[in-house]
């Protein structure tokens, strides 16, 4: 649940014999919003069946070649929270405590600071402004798509799954006794029968 790097920075495995031909590892930053753009590549979708905008980008270049920079930043959006990755810098706002409608903002360069423990926004203003920019931009764009604004028919489809947290799913709490036992779960379910 957190937008640090502990939270979202997570290892991906892509098996794809006929496209991957040695195996490799690499650094290059991806995000869940990849997936589809590269299914979509992979089995020839026409670019036209693709509803905009398009948050993420395929990653199939990156199959038997290394890139190093990403040309768009990877958003995050989570309960009033986002984040925005550029590269090696990534911006992080949240709602500022005891403080209604006001935002708080760091900036890391993860490049130089894996722990997210020296906040760069104060000394580097001008590279801050534009990642708040950036920011921004992208929570606009996430409202609209929440909202519907971003298709023909100006509203979400009803029908839609609701969102539920791991800890509503039915067929998951046979397991939750177990999972007590782990310490990524035993907080979340502490509380919880």
């Amino acid at each position: 649940g957190s937008l640090y790097e502990g939270g979202i920075r997570v290892p991906a495995i892509i098996e794809c014999p006929k496209l991957i031909r040695k195996p490799k590892i690499t650094k290059y930053p991806a995000s869940a919003s990849d997936i589809f753009p590269t299914i979509a590549k992979i089995v020839g979708l026409p670019e036209s069946s693709m509803l905009k905008p398009q948050d993420g980008i395929s990653l199939v270049p990156l199959f038997n070649k290394e890139l190093t920079r990403r040309e768009e930043p990877i958003p995050f959006h989570s309960r009033g929270r986002s984040a925005l990755i550029d590269n090696n810098l990534k911006i992080i706002s949240f709602p500022k405590k005891g403080l209604k409608g006001i935002e708080a903002f760091e900036l890391y360069d993860l490049e130089k600071d894996h722990s997210e423990s020296n906040n760069i926004a104060k000394t580097n203003p001008k590279t801050f402004m534009k990642m708040k920019s950036l920011l921004q931009n992208s929570n606009k764009s996430i409202e609209k798509s929440m909202t519907g604004k971003d298709y023909k028919e100006g509203t979400v489809n009803e029908g839609q799954p609701k969102r539920q947290f791991w800890t509503e799913v039915e067929e998951y709490k046979e397991f939750f006794d177990q999972w007590r036992k782990r310490p990524e779960y035993k907080s979340r379910l502490k509380n919880i029968k």
